[in-house]
């Protein structure tokens, strides 16, 4: 599911953005740096959690230009553990919250800079936001059970019918789902039926799984944007020869070794929408299923993890 998500963003948003001619992130990694760039853009700052999108803005408000290689790959090691991945999505989620809070008013103000260019460095530097976004509407999801309960006949027919519309959503499916399977049919050597049927049956797992991250990378993001300052945690790497066995699992000294109280809480979300899915079938309203049962899985999921790998580091 990692790997679907980074494919999604090399793929497609990347190469994009360098087409397009838009502001783009140096990803930290497999990547070269002139010095005189570097320079000239005011030099590594210390003051986000992603300092590699703080500079790639500040060298390109400076008329630096990137270029992006999207056909040259390099082998690169993703979390295996549920606590080092949620160390990673929380720098990444509340660096780039941090620095849409620093530079984002640059580029706004910048007169070097285009309209459609300030448009997409919104989309690009507020993106992190859409994990408050996915919080709100989940726990809004559930008084609206409630309320499909209490009003029968006329009034009933007319809630029905404002959740009809709200449907109209479901468009932004259909445009995440092109979106990464563009980027799994490029990076598994075309269109294959087996690609095909492998994409339909990963895709909604990895949806549900984004689902389960909203807590956390939601509370990322709001520390991001109201300035509240955190150390920079490595993500915690392992020898992926090795994992069958475990080695390196406790002597790892950048992995959590207890259960924080985010997981507890994504726990207690699991639940609720548990007994949400069950009181919505008892009373036959059915409406919010297909939303809640995908929320209780992920949740579900990401929580499990978090207790089974915090426990395996005992």
């Amino acid at each position: 599911m990692q790997a679907l998500a980074l494919d999604g963003h090399f793929v497609v948003e990347q190469m994009g953005r360098n087409m397009s001619g838009h502001f783009m992130n140096f990803n930290g990694t497999a990547g070269l740096w002139r010095r005189a760039c570097i320079e000239d853009a005011g030099g590594w700052a210390a003051d986000t959690l992603t300092e590699d999108l703080d500079l790639s803005y500040r060298a390109q408000l400076k008329g630096w230009e990137f270029k992006y290689l999207g056909d040259v790959t390099t082998p690169a090691e993703l979390p295996v553990a549920m606590n080092a991945f949620k160390s990673q999505q929380f720098r990444w989620t509340k660096g780039a919250a941090e620095c849409a809070v620093k530079n984002l008013p640059k580029v706004l103000k910048s007169k070097n800079v285009s309209f459609f260019d300030k448009l997409h460095a919104i989309s690009h530097l507020m993106n992190s936001g859409i994990f408050i976004c996915i919080l709100l509407l989940s726990l809004a999801s559930v008084p609206l059970v409630y309320f499909q309960l209490q009003y029968q006949g006329q009034q009933g027919m007319m809630f029905h019918k404002i959740l009809q519309l709200a449907t109209i959503g479901f468009l932004n499916l259909g445009m995440i789902t092109v979106f990464f399977w563009l980027s799994y049919e490029h990076t598994r050597g075309g269109f294959t039926v087996k690609n095909f049927f492998s994409f339909l049956l990963k895709f909604p797992f990895f949806l549900t799984m984004s689902l389960g991250m909203a807590l956390h990378n939601a509370m990322a993001a709001i520390e991001g944007y109201i300035g509240k300052k955190s150390p920079f945690v490595r993500t915690p790497k392992f020898n992926l020869e090795e994992i069958g066995t475990m080695k390196g699992w406790k002597k790892n000294k950048y992995l959590s070794k207890g259960v924080s109280l985010t997981a507890k809480m994504e726990l207690f979300l699991a639940v609720f929408f548990l007994m949400t899915i069950i009181l919505s079938i008892n009373y036959g309203v059915y409406d919010m299923l297909m939303f809640h049962i995908p929320l209780f899985i992920g949740y579900s999921t990401i929580s499990g993890y978090s207790f089974i790998h915090a426990r395996m580091m005992q």
